[in-house]
């Protein structure tokens, strides 16, 4: 059952993955990490751990309970990937590369759930709270 939890975890993912155009290797993996910064994703009784581990480091393990609440996180760094190389390629010269950065960010989380757009807009709200667009 187990095995199974993340087989489906696995195909959903990379489904969605499809819709925003994300490469393979901006994607987490599955059971075990590979050391190198890469999310992964493990199964336990009661749901999910979302869990980024560097160079034998766990830096962090995040208990998930449902399947909408880990694709939400999975997707959250991965449109964030997406985003990043796409605000690379188009950067304006003097302006706050967050500006291009975050509406990217959201643009991507929209097509894969509109509800998640609205978390990543909250979430970037207070950031921007903290730390206001310089330019």
């Amino acid at each position: 059952m187990i095995r199974f939890d993340l087989e489906s975890v696995q195909a959903e993912v990379e489904r969605l993955a499809q819709l925003i155009s994300a490469r393979a290797d901006q994607l987490p993996t599955y059971g075990t990490s590979e050391g190198s910064g890469r999310p992964h994703v493990e199964s336990f009784a009661s749901g999910y751990y979302y869990v980024v581990a560097e160079r034998g480091t766990e830096h962090s393990r995040t208990p998930l309970p449902h399947k909408e609440e880990l694709l939400y996180w999975i997707f959250r760094d991965v449109s964030f990937s997406v985003a990043s190389e796409y605000e690379l390629k188009h950067r304006i010269p003097g302006q706050d590369s967050r500006r291009i950065l975050f509406a990217k960010n959201l643009e991507l989380l929209e097509k894969l759930n509109p509800q998640w757009r609205e978390r990543e807009a909250l979430r970037q709200d207070g950031i921007l709270m903290h730390h206001p667009y310089s330019s």
